[in-house]
């Protein structure tokens, strides 16, 4: 076996012409019995002779010696002649080491991926001339590798002669720092290098340990195979761009073919690269290392010096600098590793102008080097990250599909921490995303819905599908809601679906309503309609294109001709007709019912607050819509005159009047699905038990969706309050006032009914004491 030739290879040593001394007898037949001894996985053996003289000497194989992969039939070999063998010292004379360890050129494909090991036993004549040798090549094992320098044969001794030519004292501090770095230099440089090498290579890496400074090592294989390239680098200017950087550089200077790494980072200040490069051809060492180590430390400048001329060619001098003191150091290496210095640059910009702890900040992007398609969507937030199982339903309900997520902590010197959260993601139309469009947009949808301002589900897929706001979208939701509390057989998820499918569709209801009711639209100058005439165009262009619909694009020329219009009636009833007739094309006779009955609830509106500003100037919280019953076909009877549906992520609440004097009781319901059910039975029997008194009656009752899961009473009772507040003003919202005799329709509201300033109601299940509270609201 090839485990007897390397005991019997020890054995021959003893009565060999090797011209070494007894000790180094003793260690070579010592390191083949340490072979032997389950240090090397044996993948081949082979023995060869040389014959001739002169330039025409040969190396020739010795039929029938090959064992396992260089056996006869499996492997050939042609003589060749000695002089052809760039670097061969089998073609030499004088002081020559019989025992060579180096590389092969071939990869071993069993026992683990890696160039093989490829271990020469040079044979001489009595002229002291080469005149065979032995060769096997395999693994050395893992434990060959693991054991210190002293346990392993040859390279004891290799070690050993470094330090007594360096000249320092074992015991001294320089002589224990010099063994620690032959200790823990690669063992296949141990096992390959001469001394000579390793004492250059060792006393280089000495001269480093006290300076954080860029050096490059060179090691030409004998064979001219492959460089071995040790480079050191500053630990905190080591990331995986420079390590990309540094291996470019050596591929190129040693005309490398293949390359193969391995990378230390340990508590030393330097980190190490260890680069193999084989290069292409014929040997070249005609490269300069000093030339080669000069452009590796120019192009691994530190990390935060790139950043610092980044930020301050962005914000000038003062607060370039600023930026950098304040975050320089702030960034661990796994995003140095990860995050360029100019795309670092932005998001130090970014997380500079968080204010708070409750303060968030986004950044949407598409990245220079992801796939097509892939956008980059940072957060940015002090103290805590936002949990994952959090933010993937959102970005999820958002249409993204997440493809990485990668959380970094920024510690600031002024001991606060910063997290940023980087996701890719994949948009549902990939390849079609208009960023600029979207940006604003998606970045304003993710706040509102992580700020509990709007709800996290299916319809804020529509932001993107259907190029909506997240406030359209939510009046989306709000009709669903609405919907399903008047008995429709589908459920909220199979609406979200029918909207997604049809997000031309989900543009002309919102388009619809805005038509309808949207009071800022008089006001609209020339120029102003004309702008949004064609953004309209090319949204719903681009909504009947993706669904590869072009003859919807025919139906949409009147709606487009009527954004023009200052006639809001016109304009709606435009809208509604393309609407009907793309409506018509809904091959599914569910969704073509869903899509219709929204069609007929926004023609049923009489008013809404959705343009309503409150006193700061921001939409309300809530919104609320005003019904005619009668227009609502699959209303279940018997139908009110009206009704005022009131929406939030809080709270739902219907209020159903008989006549247009009426008045009842507002209750606070228990029941999630069906409240206006509740709340419709009440009218019945009041209307019965009222006929002698008030003929028509009128009752309401609201649902609080966000209850407190503490037992605690105070609590509850308090947001209860906050959503009977938001009910009372949905309804007042609505509500014309009277200042004498004259009627003042309420502000921003555009009115599609006659005057309705009567709206009287009163305490009921729940709200028995809420009294004080409803008349403070009004």
């Amino acid at each position: 076996t090839m485990k007897q030739k390397a005991t019997e290879i020890a054995d021959e040593l003893a009565g060999s012409r090797s011209g070494l001394d007894d000790a180094e007898l003793a260690e070579a037949r010592e390191f083949f019995k340490w072979l032997a001894d389950d240090h090397f996985t044996f993948l081949g053996y082979r023995e060869y002779e040389i014959t001739g003289s002169g330039d025409d000497r040969m190396l020739v194989v010795v039929e029938t010696s090959g064992l396992g992969l260089m056996r006869t039939g499996h492997s050939k070999s042609q003589p060749r002649k000695l002089s052809e063998l760039s670097g061969d010292p089998r073609g030499t004379s004088g002081d020559i080491h019989p025992i060579i360890i180096t590389k092969t050129n071939g990869r071993a494909t069993v026992h683990r991926d890696g160039y093989m090991d490829y271990i020469s036993i040079l044979r001489f004549d009595d002229q002291g001339r080469v005149s065979g040798e032995k060769r096997i090549i395999g693994l050395f094992t893992s434990g060959a590798y693991i054991r210190r320098c002293q346990d392993t044969p040859l390279v004891r001794v290799k070690v050993e002669r470094v330090l007594q030519m360096s000249g320092l004292r074992p015991g001294s501090h320089a002589g224990k720092a010099l063994m620690h770095i032959l200790e823990t230099l690669p063992r296949d440089e141990l096992f390959q290098a001469g001394t000579e090498e390793l004492l250059e290579l060792a006393g280089g890496i000495l001269d480093l340990q006290e300076r954080a400074k860029t050096r490059l090592f060179v090691r030409r294989e004998r064979f001219g195979r492959f460089y071995s390239c040790m480079v050191f680098i500053p630990r905190d200017r080591f990331n995986t761009e420079n390590r990309h950087k540094v291996q470019t550089i050596l591929k190129r200077a040693l005309r490398g073919e293949r390359l193969d790494f391995a990378v230390q980072v340990g508590e030393s200040r330097l980190a190490r690269m260890h680069v193999i490069v084989r290069p292409r051809g014929e040997r070249d060492d005609s490269f300069d290392v000093a030339e080669i180590e000069g452009r590796i430390k120019q192009a691994i400048r530190s990390w935060d010096d790139e950043l610092g001329e980044i930020l301050v060619r962005q914000c000038g001098e003062e607060k370039g600098l600023h930026l950098l003191r304040r975050f320089g150091r702030a960034f661990p290496l796994s995003y140095q590793g990860d995050v360029a210095p100019h795309v670092a640059s932005f998001d130090v910009i970014t997380a500079s102008s968080l204010r708070n702890l409750e303060d968030l900040q986004m950044s949407l992007y598409k990245p220079r080097k992801r796939g097509q398609g892939i956008l980059r969507f940072k957060l940015f937030k002090y103290d805590q990250p936002i949990p994952l199982s959090d933010v993937l339903p959102m970005l999820e309900n958002l249409g993204m599909r997440i493809v990485s997520e990668r959380p970094y902590e920024l510690q600031l010197e002024d001991g606060n921490r910063i997290w940023i959260q980087d996701f890719d993601m994949q948009p549902p139309n990939d390849g079609g995303i208009d960023l600029e469009l979207i940006q604003k947009r998606f970045q304003q949808a993710f706040e509102e819905i992580w700020r509990g301002n709007t709800e996290d589900d299916g319809f804020n897929r529509l932001i993107l599908l259907a190029k909506l706001g997240w406030r359209q979208a939510a009046f989306l939701r709000a009709i669903a809601k609405f919907l399903q509390q008047t008995g429709s057989p589908f459920s909220q998820q199979y609406m979200e679906q029918t909207l997604a499918a049809w997000p031309l569709a989900a543009r002309l209801l919102v388009e619809y309503f805005e038509a309808r009711f949207d009071p800022n639209r008089s006001e609209e100058s020339r120029s102003q309609r004309v702008a949004a005439r064609k953004q309209l165009r090319k949204h719903c262009v681009e909504l009947a294109r993706a669904v590869d619909d072009t003859v919807l694009e025919d139906f949409l020329e009147d709606v487009f001709l009527a954004r023009e219009t200052p006639d809001g009636d016109d304009d709606a009833q435009s809208v509604r007709k393309t609407l009907l007739r793309i409506l018509d094309s809904v091959s599914s006779a569910d969704q073509d019912r869903i899509l219709r009955a929204f069609c007929d609830v926004v023609r049923a509106m009489l008013r809404t607050n959705f343009f309503q500003h409150d006193a700061r100037g921001q939409n309300h919280e809530y919104m609320s819509f005003k019904f005619n019953s009668a227009l609502l076909p699959d209303l279940p009877k018997p139908r009110p005159l009206f009704e005022v549906w009131v929406y939030s992520p809080r709270v739902e609440g219907v209020h159903l009047r008989g006549g247009k004097v009426a008045r009842g009781g507002l209750r606070w319901s228990d029941r999630r699905e069906d409240f206006r059910t509740e709340v419709l039975g009440l009218l019945k029997a009041q209307t019965v038990k009222n006929t002698m008194i008030v003929p028509v009656g009128a009752k309401g009752g609201f649902f609080v969706k966000r209850q407190p899961e503490t037992d605690d009473r105070e609590q509850l009772m308090a947001e209860v309050i906050c959503c009977y507040r938001s009910f009372i003003n949905g309804l007042l919202d609505l509500t014309d006032n009277l200042d004498g005799d004259r009627v003042i329709p309420p502000r921003q509201v555009i009115r599609h009914d006659a005057d309705d300033p009567y709206l009287v109601v009163a305490a009921d299940k729940g709200t028995a004491s809420f009294s004080d509270i409803a008349n403070a609201v009004s």
